[in-house]
């Protein structure tokens, strides 16, 4: 009988999916309009509030401040909220999507500042549950192609050429 052989294993392929950057993070939301008296933020009002609100709630997680679209907030008002958020993991203006991103962003540029993918032959995914924007992807591409060997899309078994660097 034949021995079954990993050939995917043995090519020595990088498999890069950038939601595996999300694992094991937290992200909770602070909405902005719990703060708000008629679409409008008051300074003595918004004080008070954050006197009493529960920013322990956030401690070690990925907070995302969202803003009803036609809120009058002034932004002193977001920097009381990170003056007191300091538990949080991070903090990112904007809506969970965004805040993923910017999450996955930021831990491929340490792994890739670390040489992680230096030389190497790379396979990024881009079939997941999550829904990325083009921009992950634009990004990912840019910098990989300055330090890969190779980039690919798709699954290790069936890739489509991206990047290959040429021989000097």
């Amino acid at each position: 009988m034949e021995e079954i052989v990993n050939k995917v294993a043995q090519s020595g392929l990088i498999s890069l999916d950038p939601e595996d950057y999300l694992k094991g993070k937290e992200l909770a939301v602070l909405d902005m309009s719990v703060f708000l008296s008629d679409g409008i933020l008051k300074e003595k009002n918004f004080r008070e509030a954050l006197q009493h609100f529960p920013f322990e709630n956030f401690t070690n997680k990925y907070v995302c401040i969202k803003t009803p679209e036609d809120a009058i907030i002034p932004l002193w008002a977001y920097m009381l909220i990170a003056s007191r958020a300091g538990t949080a993991a991070g903090l990112h203006f904007g809506d969970e999507q965004s805040l993923k991103e910017k999450i996955i962003l930021e831990a491929f540029l340490h792994d890739l500042h670390n040489g992680k993918f230096n030389g190497q032959r790379v396979v990024l995914k881009g079939c997941g549950k999550e829904k990325l924007s083009p921009n992950i992807y634009l990004i990912f591409t840019k910098e990989l192609v300055k330090v890969v060997q190779t980039l690919m899309f798709g699954e290790p078994c069936s890739t489509v050429p991206v990047y290959k660097r040429k021989s000097i």
